[in-house]
């Protein structure tokens, strides 16, 4: 099972686990054992308030966008409630939903109806990390019992539908579930202090494995508790201040046409999941790589790809050392769609093309044209590139 794992952050924790170092590993939900298909939770928000809107349980001027922003201010809402009334500020999606505007909903809306929509929206946005499904199967298989931890304003019948949903197998669910909701406790206070004394263990034997900073590393730090960290933006930075569409009409709008249809998620992971037999010091190169280039090359395959089936074509054609790179690329995403197509590598001397570089009343770049085809006379070289000193003749360039 651990040849499924080659994430360098989890293969540290492979060795503990098989050393016995630990009794219990604590795996985080969401940005963890769960990625999203989208970037960032509240994206998600965009997604339902569309669907909502052609339910028709929302009235029409509220767009996808007022909904987004809405829903956020809701959820703050509700926890400051909820802290006044209990000292807790965990709640129930349904809370939130209660804290909405009521003018917002079309007459006999169902407040239960919207509430599921956002649950089955978040169902089909969730992916499994197979890597830390194999860890869970690993330290089981190790008799380290495994336990999930999370912040959530989701009820554990909702979660354990997203985790079979996402393609976690039922046996394979942690019996224990540590929810916030539920213990009116979050991760970045005290519910690791619940954790310890509802496992009766003791903090160098149990290790957490989760995303966030302030929910999953801090607080394990404070108690002593071993962590990793598994952060989806460390290898990212410019993807989250440069590439993500940050005003909220443009983010809307991408978002309903596909977003990033989880890139930034995958991305992530596979920036540590070099393959062992690589080579030493090579691990940055495959980062970069899986991160940023590849997600390029990607799209520019499926570009060609969509070009030559617009044009019933069968072959692409490279030119030079880069047109065998691209061809390569090319044939690799065809086969990962099932469009098998013929790939051909053109060799052409600079030498014999360089002539259509320059235009009949524009010879600005005869001098690099020159510079590829050296002769011994001036004559000789014009006539290498198909021209003659009469096609000079009103141009300021002194052959």
């Amino acid at each position: 099972m651990t040849d499924l794992i080659v994430d360098r952050r989890l293969r540290p924790l492979v060795a503990s686990i098989d050393q016995g170092a630990f009794s219990i590993l604590s795996v985080d939900i969401f940005d963890t054992l769960l990625w999203r298909t989208v970037p960032q939770p509240i994206d998600i928000f965009c997604l339902v308030g569309d669907s909502l809107l052609k339910e028709g349980i929302l009235a029409e001027w509220v767009s996808c966008k007022v909904f987004s922003e809405l829903r956020v201010s809701a959820e703050k809402v509700s926890r400051i409630r909820k802290e006044n009334q209990s000292g807790s500020r965990e709640v129930l999606l349904r809370d939130i939903y209660e804290s909405l505007p009521q003018h917002i909903w079309v007459d006999g809306a169902s407040i239960t109806a919207a509430v599921d929509i956002e649950v089955a929206i978040e169902a089909r946005s969730l992916v499994l990390d197979s890597e830390i499904s194999a860890l869970m199967g690993h330290a089981r298989a190790a008799d380290v019992r495994v336990v999930l931890t999370s912040d959530t304003y989701f009820t554990r019948k909702q979660l354990i539908r997203f985790l079979t949903s996402a393609g976690l197998e039922s046996s394979n669910i942690p019996e224990t579930l540590f929810i916030s909701n539920e213990h009116g406790r979050s991760k970045w206070l005290d519910l690791f202090d619940l954790v310890l004394t509802d496992l009766g263990i003791a903090p160098d034997k149990i290790v957490h494995l989760g995303d966030n900073i302030d929910a999953d590393v801090v607080p394990c730090v404070l108690r002593g508790i071993a962590h990793v960290h598994y952060d989806k933006w460390l290898n990212l930075p410019r993807a989250r201040s440069h590439e993500i569409k940050y005003r909220p009409g443009e983010r809307a709008a991408w978002l309903l046409a596909g977003g990033d249809g989880g890139l930034t998620g995958l991305r992530s992971r596979l920036a540590h999941r070099a393959p062992e037999n690589l080579g030493s010091g090579l691990e940055s190169y495959w980062g970069y790589g899986a991160a940023t280039l590849a997600p390029l090359f990607a799209v520019y395959g499926r570009w060609v790809l969509d070009t030559l089936r617009q044009e019933d074509a069968e072959v692409s054609f490279g030119i030079m050392r880069e047109g065998r790179f691209l061809n390569k690329v090319i044939a690799s995403v065809g086969a990962l769609l099932g469009h098998k197509v013929e790939s051909v590598d053109l060799w052409l001397s600079r030498r014999a093309v360089v002539r259509a570089a320059l235009w009949d009343d524009d010879f600005s770049l005869l001098p690099d044209a020159i510079s590829y085809c050296p002769g011994p006379k001036t004559n000789d070289i014009l006539s290498q590139l198909g021209i003659a000193r009469s096609d000079l003749a009103d141009t300021a360039i002194d052959a």
